[in-house]
């Protein structure tokens, strides 16, 4: 026989280094799964952190306000657990002043604090007295509360005691457009549009208040808006609240409407936020991790198979 015969049988490694590479491997393996598991948690904390959770009475909890610049457009998704009365939402409230939601607004911005308007759930707002804004146009509404296929004051309390609103805002200058489109647990659905003007030279900020309610907020990321097309028509309000007294001559909401006297407003109130910035840099930061926990796992088991 001519020529060299050679043989494809495996190398093998006595067996005690094959035990200690193996349990080198299974150490390696345990750090990445706990990587991995950290990582998933972070990431499900900072996708969420854009939501924000206020409950309670009238004036007691605030959202962050939210910056609406001229020609802008904020898109949220809120969740409703309304009360037994068609106010017991969510309102909407247009500042001039950007606020934190950790105290009263005007205590928290000082005496420069102006409202725009106030817009509730039930069409009906004030800011410069009933449905009109601090300047004193028109607040005007379509849809909502008004609705007929909602079968009034009582279909529209059902739909907001569990209810989605996808709610689109957007400014044009002077002139705000606020529509929400809900859906109730009980498959009731509307879409509201509001719409008021103001002279907003010192800026505009939104932030959402609950009403004997809970409301969550989540900021959606910028991105193709959605501008509202429904006209709107003025008669088409629903007047169930008095405006309160002291909502007048452009001064701060500090207390409840008249017809809510035992919702009295505080200074001081307990905000239930989550985290409120939705940054999408530690997202991608603890991606970066996982990747580079991965690889070396990979490589870790390169060498202790080599």
């Amino acid at each position: 026989m001519t020529g060299v015969q050679t043989c494809a049988l495996p190398i093998c490694y006595p067996k005690g280094e094959r035990i200690f590479k193996m349990e080198v491997f299974l150490i390696m393996k345990k750090k990445f799964f706990a990587v991995a598991m950290a990582t998933t948690m972070a990431l499900s904390t900072a996708m969420s952190a854009s939501a924000a959770t206020v409950e309670g009475a009238w004036w007691t909890q605030w959202t962050e306000g939210y910056e609406l610049a001229d020609g802008a457009t904020l898109e949220f998704d809120v969740t409703v657990k309304g009360g037994d009365a068609v106010w017991n939402n969510v309102a909407a409230v247009f500042a001039n002043a950007k606020t934190t939601g950790t105290k009263a607004p005007a205590d928290e911005v000082g005496s420069s604090y102006k409202e725009y308007a106030v817009v509730r759930g039930d069409n009906w707002g004030w800011g410069g007295g009933d449905n009109k804004s601090v300047d004193g146009s028109d607040i005007t509404y379509e849809g909502g509360i008004a609705d007929e296929a909602l079968g009034g004051d009582a279909g529209f309390i059902a739909m907001m005691k569990d209810a989605k609103l996808a709610v689109t805002i957007t400014r044009s200058g002077n002139d705000v457009t606020y529509t929400y489109k809900a859906t109730g647990a009980n498959g009731s659905a509307t879409t509201r549009t509001a719409k008021f003007s103001a002279n907003m030279g010192d800026g505009c900020y939104v932030f959402f208040v609950p009403d004997t309610s809970t409301v969550t907020v989540d900021k959606k990321a910028a991105g193709a808006a959605t501008t509202p097309t429904a006209d709107t028509k003025t008669g088409d309000t629903a007047p169930t609240a008095d405006t309160p007294a002291d909502k007048k001559d452009n001064k701060a909401t500090t207390a409840a409407p008249a017809d809510k006297k035992d919702n009295k407003a505080t200074t001081k109130a307990t905000t239930k936020t989550s985290p409120k910035t939705g940054d999408v840099a530690p997202i991608a930061a603890l991606g970066a991790v996982a990747v580079v926990a991965c690889a070396g796992v990979v490589v870790s088991r390169k060498k202790v198979t080599e």
